[in-house]
């Protein structure tokens, strides 16, 4: 932003080195670097011949532990958000789980018809009860399936 009373010879000026830096980074070549973190689809945010080598693994992300310990009230707009976060992540094959969650915010969530969508059996009352319950169906869910009938 230019200011007027600066006079037209320093706004040209400020204008030339503007458009001078920025031709400068883009003479740079400069490439994105890629995010760490931010994102539940890795293979549709980065291209595969840059980020991957043929023997690396992919992790597949199959429950999302939502730690609601810090939450003591959520409104109806915040019940909105977490339906849909709750609708994204079982697009994506994601099971979104809920720990530590208060009474309170239980009743709050109840007021809002939350559960009307999000089943309660995801709510968990701590971090390890919801890791270990987890763990177990997965563990059982691949022996079953290893089984021969």
């Amino acid at each position: 932003m230019l200011d007027s009373h600066l006079g037209p010879q320093i706004a040209e000026e400020s204008i030339r080195s503007t458009i001078s830096s920025a031709t400068c980074k883009d003479s740079l070549n400069v490439e994105d670097s890629h995010p760490k973190y931010g994102t539940l689809d890795p293979l549709t945010s980065m291209p595969l011949s840059r980020t991957l080598s043929p023997d690396t693994s992919i992790a597949v992300i199959e429950y999302l532990i939502f730690d609601c310990s810090a939450l003591s009230y959520v409104d109806l707009s915040g019940t909105k958000v977490l339906t849909s976060l709750y609708n994204d992540t079982m697009k994506r094959g994601i099971t979104l789980v809920f720990v530590s969650c208060s009474e309170p915010l239980m009743q709050q969530l109840d007021r809002c018809n939350y559960f009307q969508t999000f089943p309660k059996s995801l709510i968990y009352p701590s971090i390890i009860d919801a890791v270990m319950t987890l763990e177990r169906a997965m563990t059982a869910n691949s022996f079953e399936s290893s089984r021969v009938p």
